[in-house]
């Protein structure tokens, strides 16, 4: 709610302005760019160029986060199901399951489902920024992109992506290894297996061709989508602790609470190595011409219209709706809650 979206989309379209070819991405789960750009994004999988922008230099894209986490789930359960059944070839011997399980110890979650079935928060954002490398290698309509501006998730899902890039990287090694482990030691026994059977007269225990090359295919084909998101991250990870290729701006506004998690977020990234050179406060009230009278009413007449707007959609649904006045002082601290309870808590008029 401080501005995050307009800011990035305002800067994409400075950008588009000044001749720069350029893409702007919405990561945030609660998409808010098409609106803001009033172009539909919704559902859409490659950059849409914003027709009035300059020269179609302008592209946006909306970026769904659980999307991108799915399609990075399936790898790893794909990846995983041939590791147990390697296991099982080798009649449960190579502990494949429990292997799996280890591998989930050591990582730090409590099973292997568990990175199959709820993905940390933070992790399904970066999977869908480790997407954004392959815009800016491939660029749209054949052509790069100059400039790619990011419109992140909130603050608290910006602090837990840091602390991912290093986790999914050995994440990936380790599975990837133990399933070229175990399926090695899968084939070595199977051949150990025919070759006796073949001693006795007996036909080779062997999966029919057309099967195996389709499994191949699907097992391999995760293998290579897993190595490839590993490939973006690291390259992801590079962009973005180069203070020459990359930097995060902060976006907040004028207020104490507000200016405190800018500031821990400004530390954060910071000690993490990424650079940040820009703070944007956004919506500070200017009263040097006429005191600001023509500015207050102004504004007072846009709530009125939203709040207007609110009631009509609340009405149709049985809602109840109450407005709280707008303070001129932080409501920290009890006595603050105290006087904001007492505002959101008042009785309503028809007028409020």
């Amino acid at each position: 709610g401080v501005g995050k979206t307009s800011s990035s989309a305002a800067l994409a379209l400075r950008c588009a302005d000044s001749g720069l070819r350029t893409l702007v991405v919405s990561t945030d789960p609660a998409h808010s760019l098409g609106d803001v750009l009033e172009v539909d994004l919704a559902g859409k999988q490659e950059p849409v160029a914003v027709e009035e922008a300059s020269h179609r230099k302008l592209f946006a894209l909306e970026v769904d986060p659980e999307e991108a986490a799915r399609a990075f789930q399936d790898a790893v359960r794909a990846l995983g199901s041939e590791a147990k059944a390697a296991d099982a070839d080798l009649g449960g011997a190579g502990g494949g399951g429990d292997m799996l399980n280890q591998l989930a110890g050591q990582l730090g979650l409590s099973d292997f489902a568990e990175v199959l079935d709820t993905l940390p928060p933070g992790l399904d954002e970066l999977v869908a920024l480790a997407k954004v490398v392959s815009l800016l290698e491939q660029g749209a309509l054949g052509e790069p992109f100059d400039r790619i501006i990011i419109d992140t998730a909130p603050t608290g899902h910006t602090l837990r992506l840091l602390k991912f890039p290093d986790f999914l990287d050995t994440f990936i090694t380790r599975l990837l290894r133990l399933r070229d482990r175990l399926k090695g030691a899968s084939a070595v026994l199977g051949g150990a297996a025919d070759a006796v059977r073949s001693m006795f007269g007996g036909p080779a225990a062997r999966t029919p061709p057309r099967q195996a090359s389709a499994d191949a295919d699907a097992k391999g084909g995760a293998a290579d989508r897993l190595r490839d998101f590993q490939r973006q991250m690291r390259l992801l990870s590079t962009i973005l602790h180069d203070p020459a290729r990359a930097e995060f701006c902060i976006v907040t506004i004028p207020t104490d609470l507000a200016l405190l998690e800018s500031n821990r977020l400004r530390a954060a990234l910071r000690k993490d190595g990424v650079a940040v050179n820009h703070l944007v406060v956004n919506r500070i009230v200017d009263v040097a011409e006429d005191g600001g009278v023509k500015f207050v009413e102004r504004l007072s007449k846009g709530h009125g219209k939203s709040v207007a707007r609110a009631r009509e959609i609340a009405s149709s649904r049985n809602v109840d709706v109450t407005t709280v006045p707008f303070f001129d002082t932080e409501t920290t601290g009890l006595p603050g809650l105290r006087a904001f309870s007492l505002a959101l808590l008042r009785p309503q008029t028809g007028d409020e």
